[in-house]
């Protein structure tokens, strides 16, 4: 495909590496489209001056577009598209470098570019599909003794990457070399990864065969949300597409869901989940009906309406919600905030005369119908040490908020509008309402603006999926703030470089907790492990951990900071500290402190049997700021 130029333009780079990127997709599928992507787009930009004819542009568009809907698709293999990718750039090329000597050297070579051409037909018919939604399939490899000694898990982990998402699960160490099993979730065909890997034993898991597409589409839509180097403009018709889709398939209009018109709906047009419950909802003729997302999903919420403070409750739990939305982030006397702009009036210049006291609250008049509650204290701060009170005569602007069938009316100094998808908490916490993440995965707090004391109690969902289709075996072990912990494996989430929490201050009755959480494919895990929870003065001197370790099962979750971890097949004969929901008073040896006795001085078993109880001893001893 590479030929000569007379250094007019410089096309040799962006014709050899559309040559190595074609190369390899043959090889690793994901990294040779999005090498062929970034080439095509530097090709375009080399060629939009000197060539001016329609044709030209025109097939080079389609063939952009084409390989973004392959990338998008979970860029499978296809013997027939490699063909018609090579046919298509050669035409293309061919047609550049003849316009370079002047466009009568290229009209010639048009009759590349004609729409006859089988290459293009099957250029077109990649961008013609109705539905572009990744078909993934999940897949399981066993990886035994004889090949480690002379292909690695390091070399096959690395190689599988570039054909889809892939982890090993060891099950044994026999005289040095390892026994395991790959799980791989890619667009990729058996047949090619047969051929492509015939050293391993390949088969197809069946415990994702019924994995609905649902579940396939909420997991694919964050990767490309967050994607870093694909254009602004393709990012942008990527996720256009993505969500016109599923909002057909997968949401619906809030007032489908109640059988009667005459309800009091707030919000009656707004996009929300499908329920797998198809039972339509007959409410009382004096309750109000409000969409609400919490941790990441919808709820069908209720109160009175026309009381302010009036008690909240949950009806029902829809699901969650995986697309993006737009954000205002505020700059707060109490940190810096998100809400969600679908769920906000607007932003109000504040005067004198549109504030009024009702008896303990400042009120804002919005319109001629409705007031907003300004938020004077919160019960969530970003920091302790920076927050403070803003004085009404302060007050400048506000920003209008809708929350829980009420009206909030926030003061704020700056503000800008930011994109974001929430995360998932399996198990929704009063202490916040929502922890968004941007495109850079940076979490974006919305709090609650409504009382404590009138939230309801979510209703949890499934919990994050750790099943990986065969039985984990064995423990994890290794020194967490200088104890030792063994750990279940089937209890096992994820182990992950460690991340070093992210920190807020939530106001319960009157006393200020600290609340750490992390963030991991998507999920927010707020239950961290503290070095008092575990003992006084236990904890290593210096240095900081290597790993996180998540925990979940039965809808709870928590995350532990390991200073090193191995994994060993069974649990070694000594005694081990196995009960943690002791009464509180045995926790503390202070008012400001809490922690186990120090007298256990033993190595920590988490199992299947003891999970709840460990969670249970953690949630008791949360530290006090």
């Amino acid at each position: 495909m590479a030929r000569q130029d007379n250094g007019i333009i410089d096309l040799s780079l962006p014709i050899s590496e559309i040559e190595k990127a074609l190369y390899d997709y043959a090889h690793s599928p994901l990294r040779g489209l999005k090498a062929l992507h970034l080439a095509l787009l530097s090709f375009q930009k080399n060629t939009q001056a000197s060539l001016s004819d329609s044709l030209y542009h025109q097939r080079l568009v389609s063939l952009i577009a084409a390989t973004e809907q392959l990338l998008v698709s979970g860029s499978p293999y296809v013997a027939r598209y490699h063909k018609a990718l090579l046919s298509s750039a050669d035409a293309l090329a061919q047609v550049a470098i003849a316009g370079q000597f002047g466009e009568g050297r290229a009209e010639p070579l048009y009759h590349l570019l004609l729409v006859e051409r089988s290459c293009w037909q099957d250029v077109l018919s990649i961008i013609n599909e109705e539905t572009v939604l990744p078909s993934q399939v999940s897949y399981l490899a066993r990886f035994n003794v004889r090949q480690a000694e002379s292909v690695g898990v390091d070399a096959y982990l690395e190689a599988l990457a570039g054909a889809g998402r892939v982890s090993f699960d060891l099950d044994a160490v026999q005289e040095g070399a390892l026994k395991g099993l790959f799980r791989l979730t890619t667009a990729q065909s058996l047949d090619w990864l047969q051929r492509k890997y015939p050293q391993l034993q390949w088969q197809i898991a069946s415990v994702n065969e019924d994995m609905s597409l649902r579940a396939l589409c909420e997991l694919s839509f964050l990767p490309i949300f967050q994607h870093s180097s694909m254009q602004r403009d393709a990012r942008y018709r990527l996720l256009g597409a993505y969500e016109k889709t599923f909002e057909r398939l997968f949401y619906q209009p809030f007032n489908r869901l109640f059988a009667s018109d005459e309800c009091i709906l707030e919000s009656p047009d707004r996009l929300v989940p499908m329920s797998n419950d198809n039972a339509l909802i007959k409410l009382d003729d004096n309750a109000k009906c409000f969409p609400l997302r919490h941790g990441g999903a919808f709820y069908i919420g209720s109160c009175l309406p026309e009381q302010r403070h009036s008690e909240m409750t949950y009806l029902s739990r829809l699901g969650r919600d995986f697309l993006a939305c737009f954000l205002y982030e505020l700059d707060t006397s109490f940190g810096r905030f998100v809400f969600d702009r679908e769920e906000c009036l607007g932003t109000y210049t504040v005067t004198e005369c549109d504030l009024r006291t009702h008896g303990a609250l400042l009120l804002f008049s919005v319109a001629a119908d409705v007031e907003a509650e300004v938020v004077l204290t919160a019960c969530l701060l970003r920091s302790i040490e920076t927050a403070f009170c803003l004085l009404p005569q302060y007050i400048d602007q506000v920003l209008v908020v809708r929350q829980g069938g009420q009206y909030f009316a926030l003061p704020y100094f700056a503000i800008c509008e930011v994109e974001g998808v929430c995360s998932v908490m399996s198990t929704p916490r009063a202490w916040v309402k929502n922890v968004w993440l941007s495109r850079e995965n940076r979490p974006l707090i919305e709090p609650w603006l409504c009382r404590s004391d009138s939230l309801p109690a979510a209703i949890s969902g499934s919990g994050k999926d750790n099943s990986l289709g065969f039985a984990k075996n064995g423990y994890y072990f290794g020194k967490v703030y200088g104890r030792m912990f063994w750990v279940e494996a089937e209890l096992v989430l994820a182990i992950l470089p460690y991340q070093k929490p992210f920190s807020a201050v939530h106001i319960d009755e009157d006393t200020f907790r600290s609340k750490s959480f992390i963030i991991h494919d998507g999920h927010c895990f707020d239950k961290v492990l503290s070095k008092d929870f575990v003992s006084d003065g236990f904890g290593p001197s210096g240095g900081k951990a290597s790993f996180s370790m998540i925990l979940d099962r039965m809808g709870e979750s928590i995350v532990l900071p390991f200073w090193c971890c191995d994994w060993c097949e069974s649990l070694p004969e000594a005694r081990y500290v196995r009960e943690f929901a002791l009464p509180l008073e045995q926790f503390c040896y202070s008012a400001e402190k809490r922690h186990w006795m120090s007298l256990q001085e033993d190595a920590v078993i988490i199992d299947k049997k003891n999970f709840l109880s460990f969670v249970a001893g953690l949630s008791a001893s949360l530290s006090l700021v």
